[in-house]
């Protein structure tokens, strides 16, 4: 090889570069924070879902409860509002 020849890459028109934009222009230590970053968040999301799932289920079963109690409720007033009516009659 000459003095001045170097093997520079030459770019290819409609060639993909394979290299990220994170890998080519952070370092080491900014890469690591985002890797620990993503873990962290999928996690966190994966429970927020399932919360959020456990609580309309929760809601609903308390909902349904007020609804039974109040029907129960009402047939009981009913029963005795018939019952005071056939013994005035």
């Amino acid at each position: 090889m000459g003095k001045g020849t170097s093997k520079a890459p030459v770019a290819v028109e409609g060639a993909v570069d394979k290299s990220t934009w994170l890998s080519r222009h952070t370092s080491v230590a900014t890469r690591l924070a985002v890797a620990v970053l993503v873990v962290s968040i999928v996690p966190l999301l994966a429970s927020v879902i399932v919360a959020q799932i456990n609580a309309g289920d929760a809601t609903d079963d308390l909902v349904h409860a007020r609804l039974d109690a109040y029907a129960d409720t009402s047939t009981n007033e009913l029963t005795n509002y018939v019952l005071e009516i056939e013994g005035g009659v």
